[in-house]
């Protein structure tokens, strides 16, 4: 007959799990933290766009953009992403062309927000945008086409909801408040260097 553990035993067998006393390690499926890179990583390593997951997700763009870059986002989103299938060129066709029938083109119209309900927006949708950033354009605007993402956030002003940021394209830049940013462009993760800012903005000047 098989003997229960005693307290010192149970101990021992979870430290040689987790390799912390009296800590059993977490399942092989529980998802770890992952930063803005690695998150879009880990989406396009399975075949998938940002447009795409956000359209399976049931959300905005906008959001699943936000959602991607707040490296504090809630697990569940980590675990969305791990549900996601690897897919290849025929099905992302598929894919799209499901968006395209299914979800029409959104028509932005003012909606207005009292500072009460602000207050409540999900932390999901907190992201972390940094200076020098690269951005891509997911809607045709003035400086950039849908698909264009050799730009960068220039410069930030303001703060809370009242953020501005001066983006940069190769076509020109301008300034974007947090609502008309959210509504045009995306973050992508990866923060340009000296170099490559340089090239953008001689770019940008050149076709002035």
């Amino acid at each position: 007959m098989t003997q229960p553990l005693t307290p010192a035993e149970k101990t021992s067998s979870q430290t040689e799990i987790s390799g912390i006393p009296g800590v059993p390690s977490p399942p092989a499926w529980w998802p770890r933290a992952l930063s803005k890179a690695e998150f879009r990583i880990a989406l396009h390593r399975k075949g998938w766009t940002l447009s795409d997951a956000a359209f399976v997700w049931g959300i905005s763009l906008a959001s699943a953009s936000r959602i991607a870059a707040n490296p504090r986002r809630t697990r569940h989103w980590l675990l969305a992403l791990q549900a996601l299938p690897e897919i290849g060129h025929s099905e992302r066709l598929a894919l799209r062309a499901a968006r395209q029938h299914l979800q029409p083109p959104p028509t932005p119209k003012p909606v207005p927000v009292t500072p009460a309900a602000a207050e409540r927006a999900s932390e999901d949708l907190c992201a972390e945008v940094e200076c020098f950033e690269s951005v891509a354009c997911h809607r045709v605007c003035g400086i950039a086409e849908e698909g264009d993402a050799d730009g960068f956030i220039a410069e930030i002003r303001g703060d809370g909801r009242q953020l501005a940021y001066r983006v940069t394209f190769p076509a020109g830049e301008d300034w974007f408040p947090q609502t008309d940013f959210d509504r045009y462009f995306y973050t992508t993760g990866r923060i340009l260097n000296a170099a490559e800012r340089a090239h953008l903005t001689g770019e940008a000047h050149a076709t002035e």
